[in-house]
């Protein structure tokens, strides 16, 4: 691998929890890195293109990795990238099949990519709310929006379905997030959307603290704003008088 950062961070969770806002507020502060979805596969023509390289294909994809840590990295040497769990289980099986990697102990693989001082933000939210906003997303095709912009219609009824099947999920990234950092003897924080949002400079702050991150400007507010409104609360009821509620969700 081409030279590592100094320091690395993983804003590591689920969509829909805050990690757009955390991470352009972080970008904002021009020493935090430039934390991206770098690995998720749909977004890796685009950032393909960014950086001039052709898209990776099949095992081959050093070249891409090496591209996005020097992107992902401000001067004074900081990395930042998002990884969620989908993103995360494509790049361990990359891992496992690169020559170099497979043969080093799974806990040494990320530090090998991303630097030895590699630490993590685990970014959680109440996770019924993250599913219907993510199902909104997906029956809207709407996934942010800026301040200004028209509040996009709701989908016409709940799928109780997705909603259900995505709601899982959250539960299972934030059990599971933890278990695989203590693992791996990756340092972490935990963050919480509502943190996030109402805190946003105190928590870049911390995360500053956690990574390392020397000389932080003031941050740039990014302008997104929150989508949740009325119509997700019904949907949350919705939900809950058909499934008969989350005992965990409301523990």
């Amino acid at each position: 691998m081409t030279e590592r950062p100094a320091h690395s961070y993983l804003l590591v969770g689920a969509p829909r929890t805050g990690t757009s806002l955390l991470s352009e507020a972080l970008t904002s502060t021009g020493v935090m890195g430039r934390p991206e979805e770098y690995f998720w596969e749909r977004q890796e023509a685009h950032w393909a293109s960014v950086f001039g390289i052709p898209r990776p294909t099949g095992s081959d994809r050093r070249r891409y990795i090496e591209a996005a840590v020097r992107h992902g990295t401000t001067p004074n040497g900081v990395f930042g990238t998002k990884l969620f769990f989908r993103h995360a289980e494509a790049l361990w099986a990359w891992t496992s099949e690169d020559e170099q990697l497979a043969t080093m102990p799974e806990r040494q693989r990320l530090r090998t990519l991303f630097g030895d001082d590699l630490h993590a933000v685990h970014i959680r939210r109440h996770p019924l709310r993250a599913a219907v906003s993510l199902w909104r997303a997906e029956a809207t095709d709407v996934w942010r929006a800026e301040a200004g912009d028209p509040v996009p219609s709701p989908p016409p009824r709940l799928d109780v379905w997705r909603v259900t099947m995505l709601h899982v999920q959250f539960h299972a990234a934030d059990a599971a997030w933890p278990q695989l950092l203590r693992s791996a003897d990756i340092p972490f924080m935990t963050a919480t959307y509502e943190q996030i949002v109402h805190d946003l400079e105190g928590t870049v702050a911390e995360v500053a603290q956690l990574v390392g991150g020397r000389g932080l400007q003031p941050i740039t507010h990014p302008s997104l704003r929150r989508m949740a409104d009325e119509t997700s609360e019904r949907f949350l009821k919705e939900w809950s008088d058909a499934t008969g509620g989350c005992v965990a969700c409301d523990s």
